[in-house]
């Protein structure tokens, strides 16, 4: 069997077990519904039934527990899955709360996207977390019970808010859920003490009256702003004794608010594709502009192709998301049955599309031989297979105890060898067929199914997993640069002419560095790399009546600046060199019009040799 044809059948047999083998386990269920319950919590806060579809995620996290309760995972994976899923039900009482005590069953972000709301703005991030941290930090304290936490005690409370009013309702809700205080809202204190601004010791002693009880507290909460970037929530509870008209004691806590970066985390993968798709867009339409337009107009070319790829690249980014909402199922959609495991792919796109684009992109920049037949991608594809798997060996011998985590880090690693293999083997045939970038793509789409393995290591509950992505696609791009660097201190000098065998002395070309050499008889060939800078007499004193010079080199490498700054001042010694040439696939060349007739086309893609052989 032909090696492409046995690579081939590898990758599609892994391609199937992908679908139809997913890794039982546990904590992958539990992920899976914690997954879908967070989907639905955040399209909740877009949709118009808010309630309905917060409802919708509730159940799967009811799904989650259940599992969770039922199954044997390890103490701290269970730990962590405990904290999650409780956040999980405070932020769902919270969000079905807000929306039921202010707008009729709507999130307020709906309406205030829609400006049909009424005098009511919502803060979620960072506003809101910063005062619940500073609600939390005054409920664990042990203050006029040092026995108890103050969540515990059962006590009337009233809340102020010095500054933004929306904090308010925040406060309200957060004390409602996390504590047994009683919280006096201001409908009933505008009926009991009618029309009021503060709250001064007389009237909470009215309040408490009313209300039959010895004591009452008071949450008071500022918002500092200290700087343009950074502020912070205040918040003071405040004890008070009716009876003997006195307060107690007070305590004070604070919680810091961040700044855009904070508010701008959840639009974070959003902008990750826009950022991909615009670089691919930029590559594809500098690359076109510049077959068409030639090297004149290079930078204005490139800031074209910057401008067309960030326009449509925010055009694709904003499609993706209205797909998203168009095909995303639906909270009605839920009947107590997991829903097909594309869905969790579909949410994870960027695991998907980024190893694609990265292959894509690297075919485009890595397009240059360092031999013959085998382009730099190949070994770019080595190096980044070893980056890829030497972590994910790590991480077998970190979570030796986790069967499912062994398993899939496992067939992580057989699968991207042989996804390597076969992607090389395409974009190897692609370079030999005249750089047919159709190869290039189909050999980059072989790496979807490590995009999706990504995803399956990301969910299978191990959390120090998590930065293995970012590491090693780092490790894989900086990889691409070992050729480079190995070729540019070394000079390779080969002989090919079978009957006479003539070794140029590598002292003579010591300074030739990021060249590679080939003596044919009377021939030079010299292959110039990228950042190549030296100067041509070098090249002649050392050649001992060499007639014949090849200049071979991708576009845009420095060919031309190079030959035009000599020759140029040179045509009366090199005026027998020609011009640009086209160059046949079996390697045979056709020269234009003599250097010194037409020097303006003079540097080229193609060959230059002595005008005698024309």
């Amino acid at each position: 069997m032909d090696i492409k044809k046995f690579v081939l059948l590898i990758i599609i047999a892994f391609q199937v077990s992908i679908v139809f083998g997913n890794v039982p386990c546990e904590n992958a269920k539990i992920d899976y519904h914690l997954n879908r319950a967070n989907s639905l919590h955040w399209l909740s806060r877009l949709r118009e039934n808010s309630v309905f579809e917060a409802n919708c995620s509730k159940k799967h996290v009811d799904s989650a527990y259940q599992i969770l309760t039922e199954s044997d995972l390890e103490s701290a994976c269970k730990i962590k899955y405990t904290k999650q899923i409780n956040s999980f039900y405070t932020e769902l009482d919270e969000l079905i709360g807000v929306s039921l005590d202010n707008l009729n069953g709507n999130y307020p972000l709906v309406p205030f996207i829609t400006k049909q709301y009424n005098q009511f703005e919502y803060y979620d991030d960072p506003l809101e977390t910063s005062a619940e941290a500073a609600i939390s930090k005054l409920l664990e304290s042990g203050i006029y019970r040092p026995s108890k936490e103050l969540k515990e005690v059962l006590l009337f409370c009233v809340v102020e808010v010095q500054g933004d009013q929306a904090l308010k309702e925040v406060a309200i809700q957060y004390l409602n859920i996390h504590s047994r205080m009683y919280v006096i809202s201001d409908h009933e204190i505008t009926k009991i003490l009618g029309e009021v601004t503060v709250l001064n010791d007389s009237l909470l002693s009215v309040l408490g009256t009313y209300f039959g009880t010895n004591y009452i507290g008071k949450l008071t909460l500022s918002e500092y702003d200290n700087s343009s970037e950074v502020s912070y929530v205040g918040a003071k509870f405040e004890f008070f004794d009716i009876l003997k008209k006195e307060k107690i004691s007070d305590t004070y806590s604070e919680g810091m608010k961040v700044g855009m970066a904070g508010r701008l985390k959840p639009f974070m993968p959003y902008v990750l594709c826009l950022f991909i798709a615009s670089l691919f867009l930029t590559t594809i339409l500098f690359l076109v502009l510049k077959k068409y337009l030639g090297e004149a107009g290079t930078w204005p070319n490139y800031g074209l192709a910057t401008l067309i790829g960030l326009v449509l690249g925010a055009g694709s980014s904003l499609g993706l998301i209205h797909l998203f909402s168009l095909f995303v199922p639906q909270g009605a959609d839920f009947a107590g049955e997991p829903m097909p495991m594309v869905w969790p792919y579909l949410f994870s796109i960027s695991h998907v599309l980024t190893p694609v684009i990265l292959f894509i992109l690297s075919g485009f920049i890595f397009k240059r031989r360092f031999s013959d037949s085998l382009p730099l991608i190949f070994v770019f594809l080595f190096f980044s297979s070893v980056f890829l798997i030497i972590p994910l060996l790590k991480a077998q011998f970190q979570y030796l105890g986790s069967a499912p985590n062994l398993k899939l880090i496992s067939y992580f690693i057989l699968a991207a060898t042989a996804i390597n293999l076969g992607a090389a083997e395409w974009l190897r045939s692609g370079y030999k067929r005249k750089k047919n970038y159709v190869f290039l793509i189909i050999g980059a789409l072989f790496f979807i199914p490590l995009g999706l393995l990504y995803h399956e290591l990301l969910r299978s509950g191990s959390d120090s997993l998590g930065g293995i992505e970012n590491v090693s696609m780092v490790l894989a791009i900086l990889s691409g640069s070992i050729p480079f660097i190995l070729l540019r201190r070394k000079v390779t000098v080969k002989e090919t002419d079978k009957q006479e065998r003539e070794m140029l002395q590598l002292v003579r070309f010591s300074k030739l560095i990021n060249t590679q050499l080939t003596a044919i008889s009377n021939h030079i060939l010299v292959e110039f790399n990228e950042g190549y800078e030296t100067n041509l007499n070098q090249i002649c004193e050392a050649s001992n009546g060499v007639t014949h010079l090849h200049i071979h080199g991708s576009p845009g490498i420095g060919k031309t600046t190079l030959l035009n700054s000599f020759l140029e001042s040179n045509k009366d010694l090199y005026f027998s060199f020609y011009g640009d040439c086209d160059e046949d696939q079996e390697g045979a060349t056709t020269p234009y019009e003599p250097f010194y007739e037409s020097f303006s086309e003079a540097i080229g893609t193609g060959l230059f040799y002595d005008g005698s052989q024309a």
